[in-house]
């Protein structure tokens, strides 16, 4: 088992003490709980020598081979411990007015790829147009990913799968009922489109957004 294994959250829950409670008086939040870590780690490794009453099962020896003494074993302990004060007492981040940001969204885009639940949301109901127009599930799945990542980008072409003016189900009857603005015919009876163009991003003068 190698130690940073062992640093995951909870890996050297087996060895730890219960002295939490003594550090329960940590300054707070902010600033001052970070600078104070130290002092933290510090009593948790006079307590954890000092022992306790109510200490857990001695630690498994796999685990006191690998991080060597117990003086070792204290110092990783009380970071442990320190770090999960930290985190239980820290903040979310302050809420953006102009962009309010869902609680359950912490860690979701920018922070990371994971979609937030208002992208999931638009997946679902793009998903649900596109498949409406005859696009395969597979299909449809793919081309919603793509958006995501055309709205992330702020790209401002458009599939003409997403135009109110597309019509037909399927591959070979989709047309385009704005032909003409969107100048991809002179007659209307010209103005079938072929499946890879519709899946196409692109600007289009005759582009009307699609809810149906």
């Amino acid at each position: 088992m190698s130690l940073a294994n062992l640093l995951k959250k909870g890996s050297l829950q087996q060895v730890a003490t219960a002295t939490v409670a003594t550090v329960a008086t940590v300054a707070t939040v902010g600033l001052s709980t970070r600078a104070s870590v130290a002092r933290v780690a510090t009593v948790a490794v006079a307590n954890a020598q000092k022992g306790a009453a109510n200490d857990l099962a001695p630690p498994d020896p796999n685990i006191q081979a690998c991080m060597g003494s117990s003086a070792t074993l204290d110092r990783f302990r009380a970071a442990l411990l320190a770090l999960d004060l930290v985190q239980a007492t820290m903040p979310l981040p302050a809420a953006d007015p102009d962009n309010p940001t869902d609680p359950a969204d912490v860690g979701c885009w920018p922070a990371s790829p994971a979609m937030t639940g208002r992208e999931i949301d638009t997946f679902t109901a793009r998903l649900s147009r596109l498949t409406g127009k005859g696009v395969t599930a597979d299909d449809g799945e793919r081309l919603a990913d793509k958006l995501v990542i055309r709205d992330r980008e702020k790209d401002d072409r458009r599939l003409c799968l997403e135009c109110l003016h597309l019509g037909g189900y399927g591959a070979g009857s989709w047309r385009c009922g704005a032909w003409r603005g969107a100048g991809v015919a002179i007659r209307q009876r010209d103005s079938q489109l072929p499946a890879d163009f519709v899946s196409l991003l692109q600007r289009c003068d005759g582009f009307s957004e699609g809810t149906r």
